[in-house]
C-alpha cells in the first residue's frame, strides 16, 4: 500500500520538530532534512518513509543507521504506543508506529504536548 509522495502534514511536521528537539549528536541536521523532506505512508499503519533531496547527511553517532528517538504515548484503549524516528546513512530515513502489545494502535495523531521522548542509547557505527 505504498502511496505517492507528498509534503508532511501540519501534524507530522509538529512531530517531527517535537522529536528533533531533543538533544543527540546530528539532531540539527535530522532537523534542517525534516523541513525540506517527502513522505509517503508504507502500510496500513500509516508507517511514513522519508525522502530527502539536495541535503546534507546529518553528522553524529547515528550516521550509519538505526533508531534516533521514540516518542511514548497511551494509546486510547490505555496500552503503551510509540513512534520511532529512523535514519540512515545520516539521513531520515522511517518513522515507525508500534503498540508494544502488538494490537492495532487505535489513537493514530495523539497531542503533541503528551508525547514522552527518549533518544536511544548512543551507539558506535559499524
Amino acid at each position: 500500500m505504498t502511496q505517492n509522495w507528498r509534503r508532511p502534514s501540519e501534524y507530522e511536521a509538529r512531530l517531527f520538530r517535537k522529536m528533533l528537539g531533543v538533544d543527540f549528536p546530528g539532531n540539527s541536521g535530522y532537523r534542517l532534512q525534516a523541513e525540506h523532506a517527502v513522505v509517503r505512508e508504507m502500510d496500513e499503519e500509516e508507517q511514513l518513509e522519508f525522502q530527502i533531496r539536495d541535503q546534507i547527511p546529518a553528522v553524529g553517532i547515528h550516521e550509519k543507521q538505526g533508531a534516533l528517538v521514540e516518542a511514548f504515548y497511551r494509546d486510547s484503549d490505555g496500552l503503551e504506543a510509540s513512534f520511532i524516528l529512523h535514519s540512515h546513512n545520516g539521513y531520515l530515513y522511517q518513522l515507525e508506529k508500534l503498540k508494544l502489545s502488538l494490537s492495532p494502535i487505535v489513537m493514530k495523531q495523539p497531542p503533541i504536548d503528551s508525547l514522552r521522548l527518549s533518544p536511544f542509547p548512543m551507539r558506535p557505527t559499524l
